[in-house]
């Protein structure tokens, strides 16, 4: 019984380094066979996928709620440049924190320096993602990320990049540099810095691509491509309780609705 108990819990070790090496940026058993070329890697393929899933289906205002009134909306729109508070964005945030701190899970041992070192790496993957997001974005794409087009960008701008990635990146180097306090040694500053210069890289070759995206975006969706037309479909059992884009008008839930 404790050989098996002995057993699970290596396996758990070992699951939760591997899951270190592909989220953070530097830990004391992974910097020195994890290059941040592979994490690099790694943050730039997850940020990339998930900008073309959620890119093209959202270039207008989402279909979900704001907040903008109210203690939290007023605190979060302080924080984020007087943007309003999304459903999207609850959940765009959170999901991301969830996925660095999975390590810490699957036993990795928990320190200071650790946890710096992955809210490090959630800047990283917050900064790289947004922006290709408007890459991979048909809607906007490079050339049309301005200032004038983005209504929730609208703070002060430095070169072709908004405050708030500046602001993004300097949080991932003080992080990383109170990481290295923590841990007495330089190595997790340098090892964020190698990965920051290896995500500015992977994404000056997401640019270079993303034509080839947008051809294929529109090869997909030409006249005739579709196939739902003979796809058998069905609506949801009460459409009506749920919004779609327009005026909303949910009543509260009763305490009978399930």
């Amino acid at each position: 019984m404790f050989k098996g108990r002995k057993r699970r819990a290596g396996k758990l070790n070992r699951v939760g380094r591997l899951l270190s090496h592909s989220t953070s940026g530097w830990n004391a058993d992974s910097a020195s066979s994890v290059s941040p070329a592979r994490k690099a890697l790694h943050i730039r393929s997850t940020s990339s996928t998930s900008s073309c899933a959620t890119g093209p289906v959202i270039p207008r205002p989402y279909p979900t709620w704001y907040r903008k009134r109210g203690r939290l909306g007023s605190l979060y729109g302080l924080a984020m440049g007087h943007r309003p508070l999304t459903g999207y964005h609850v959940f765009a945030f959170t999901i991301p924190l969830v996925v660095v701190h999975l390590p810490f899970a699957f036993g990795l041992e928990w320190s200071v320096g650790a946890e710096l070192s992955q809210l490090a790496v959630f800047f990283a993957l917050a900064v790289i993602w947004d922006h290709l997001w408007f890459v991979m974005n048909p809607a906007y794409t490079v050339r049309r990320f301005r200032r004038e087009n983005v209504w929730w960008f609208q703070v002060p701008w430095m070169w072709r990049f908004p405050l708030d990635y500046y602001v993004g990146i300097g949080l991932l180097i003080a992080l990383a540099a109170l990481a290295a306090v923590a841990e007495g040694e330089g190595a997790p500053l340098r090892a964020h810095l190698w990965l920051l210069a290896g995500l500015v890289v992977l994404t000056a070759l997401a640019v270079a691509a993303s034509p080839l995206y947008h051809r294929w975006y529109r090869h997909m969706r030409r006249a005739g491509a579709d196939d739902r037309d003979v796809t058998p479909t069905f609506g949801p059992p009460v459409p009506e309780e749920v919004w779609n884009p327009g005026v909303p008008d949910l009543h509260p839930l009763d305490r009978r609705d399930p």
